[in-house]
């Protein structure tokens, strides 16, 4: 029934209308550009631009714009991306024990990428 695909939206581009602009000499970044970073996938180069400092103060802005405006590359969400939250790292050693749920998605995600390349 392709429910799997149910939220395939192919590849949305978050910055395909820019990233923002300048006001004088500071970077003003348009309403689209910043997106939350709960899930996310990125190259070990993108974070050597990355500033300390700004991840420590905001690194949902350092991410979703500030890196990618400072790469010139665009950010883009992937609608057939699958994701799961399990734990914070405090909670992970108790939960692991107790549940094969890490297992069950693995199996999950290995089931949705097989299926994918046969559609």
């Amino acid at each position: 029934d392709l429910t799997s695909c149910a939220y395939d939206f192919g590849w949305y581009g978050f910055h395909s209308n820019g990233i923002g602009s300048y006001n004088e000499s500071r970077f003003v970044p348009f309403v689209t550009s910043r997106w939350s970073i709960n899930f996310f996938a990125f190259e070990a180069r993108d974070l050597e631009m990355a500033d300390l400092e700004n991840l420590a103060e905001d690194d949902e802005a350092e991410l979703s714009y500030i890196v990618p405006h400072r790469a010139g590359r665009q950010a883009c969400a992937v609608g057939r991306a699958l994701v799961a939250h399990f734990s914070y790292s405090k909670q992970e050693a108790l939960l692991s024990a107790q549940t094969d749920l890490l297992e069950r998605y693995d199996k999950l995600s290995t089931s949705i990428v097989t299926d994918s390349l046969t559609i």
